[in-house]
């Protein structure tokens, strides 16, 4: 039994499907509700079946939207810093246990994207696309629909590329066995779009360590030191 057939089977007699698009007449596979079902297929059953969702965002989670929305102003010509401005008034109506639960996010973000910006100032993409929808059918009948974190175009041709933040990066293996990047390419060329690959857009969210002098004052240490 298909992984959508099985999280299909836990639902009520009532229910049409996990997402059912009616524009289309069609059933709705998302790469989040596979990696979801994959983990654990009651937590799959509470968020798609249910509609369940937390009181509070997860830390990575907020973090990862904080980020992927200066990111898309970015990728569009806009002023990210801004958007990050707009956030951290939000963020300074939290009550103080929600900020002590995140942490100085406010800070700890523009310190990421100042950190971006002079990595890649000299850097060749071109932002052809920001935050678009891709979708292909399965042969089943039912309908993939993926959002694109970018579509960029360097002097090797199109490229799909996906945002992530991570405290410590993925090692090759985690990109040898996923799926998400595999999916996305077939949709992107089921729908006449001719890139040459993924690319995986790493962050680490982690903030950079501040070196410190010896006791003798004569040369910064390096022991501990750690970059983003």
């Amino acid at each position: 039994m298909s992984e959508i057939a099985r999280l299909e089977s836990l639902m009520t007699p009532d229910n049409k499907g996990v997402y059912f698009d009616p524009s289309v007449d069609k059933r709705i596979s998302t790469h989040s509700m596979l990696k979801t079902f994959r983990k654990c297929e009651m937590c799959a059953y509470f968020k798609y079946i249910l509609r369940l969702k937390p009181k509070m965002l997860a830390k990575p989670l907020k973090r990862g939207t904080w980020v992927h929305n200066l990111l898309e102003a970015k990728g569009n010509g806009e002023d990210w810093k801004k958007i990050h401005a707009a956030y951290t008034h939000k963020f300074n109506q939290l009550f103080d246990e929600e900020k002590d639960h995140y942490g100085d996010m406010p800070t700890e973000i523009e310190s990421i994207m100042r950190s971006y910006d002079w990595h890649y100032k000299n850097d060749p993409w071109n932002w052809v696309a920001n935050e678009f929808k891709l979708e292909a059918e399965f042969p089943d009948g039912t309908l993939y629909r993926g959002k694109v974190d970018a579509l960029i175009e360097n002097e090797y041709g199109l490229w799909l590329v996906d945002h992530k933040t991570h405290r410590t990066l993925p090692d090759m293996g985690f990109r040898l066995r996923d799926s998400q990047s595999a999916l996305y390419l077939w949709a992107a060329r089921e729908n006449g779009l001719n890139v040459q690959g993924f690319i995986w857009n790493y962050i680490r969210w982690k903030p950079a360590s501040t070196p410190k002098l010896l006791v003798k004052g004569d040369r910064i240490s390096d022991s501990a030191c750690d970059t983003d």
